[in-house]
């Protein structure tokens, strides 16, 4: 998010759904390397992100929501509004 929004002025909400992609996607490759590391067909990983992206996706908007309403409606940084979502979404 520090790079997206500091250095290359990219819009906030943007920069927090970049970040929390980036996030989804880290944690489907490890978790298919340690968990599902025998299994791996091509088509069988692709249809595995899918549905981990759609598992994903909720929390994705409700982190999104979250944090364009601290950031942007309340003027809370940018940094610390993606760890209230962040909080938030872990309970």
């Amino acid at each position: 998010m520090y790079i997206l929004y500091t250095l290359l002025g990219i819009w906030p909400v943007v920069t927090a759904v970049g970040a929390l992609e980036t996030s989804v996607l880290w944690n489907f490759e490890w978790n298919d390397r340690w968990t599902l590391r025998d299994r791996h067909q091509e088509s069988s990983r692709r249809r595995g992100l899918m549905k981990y992206h759609m598992v994903c996706a909720f929390g994705i908007a409700a982190n999104a929501v979250v944090f364009g309403i601290l950031s942007l409606g309340f003027g809370v940084n940018y940094l610390l509004a993606g760890l209230v979502g962040l909080w938030r979404d872990s309970n």
